[in-house]
């Protein structure tokens, strides 16, 4: 990859990060938890939990994903003639979709991570240039938390991690009915 499009890719990966992280409001429902998969070599999710609120009994909570297609973008770089097919400036390509999830799903997602006990830093000295990293993101408006760790975190993160790794395989079972969406984000992070 040339100079300047080595700059356009890394361009591309902030941008993409960026609305990866947006929030994606569904009505009745607010924004609790985020998960972010980034690995090295596959499309980077983000899996939203957004809870329904007290007052909307008759709704479910809600699931946001959103992958960012990095191989349909990387082809774009695949050579420089290839490059000239497209503008100059990219915006990433990123699919939504939502599903329903219920109430208890919800609730115990939330309640576990509210109970677990972990320091909010750790000195991670360890250097990686593959794998997967993570970003978990709690809370909403005044109060939130964030943690961003490589697959290989600190002891004192696994239980996090642990937990990432099943409630992202729950919520890959195939028989889950994901719905497209076009995107709206109303606020990034």
């Amino acid at each position: 990859m040339e100079r300047e499009h080595r700059r356009q890719w890394l361009d591309l990966k902030v941008e993409a990060i960026q609305q990866l992280r947006a929030d994606y409001p569904q009505p009745g429902c607010r924004r609790e938890l985020q998960v972010i998969s980034r690995p090295s070599f596959l499309p980077w999710v983000s899996l939203a939990l957004h809870p329904r609120e007290k007052k909307e009994v008759a709704k479910k909570a809600m699931l946001v994903r959103a992958t960012w297609r990095r191989d349909i973008d990387l082809e774009k770089f695949r050579d420089p003639v290839t490059r000239l097919k497209y503008p100059a400036v990219l915006s990433p390509t990123i699919q939504f979709a939502t599903s329903e999830v219920d109430d208890s799903f919800a609730k115990s997602s939330l309640d576990f991570l509210g109970a677990l006990r972990l320091p909010l830093y750790t000195r991670d000295e360890s250097i990686s240039l593959d794998g997967t990293m993570y970003e978990v993101a709690l809370g909403s408006y005044l109060a939130t938390t964030t943690f961003r760790f490589h697959e290989d975190c600190p002891p004192q993160w696994q239980e996090l991690k642990d937990w990432v790794s099943r409630w992202i395989a729950d919520l890959d079972d195939k028989s889950r009915s994901w719905i497209a969406i076009a995107p709206s984000p109303t606020a990034a992070d």
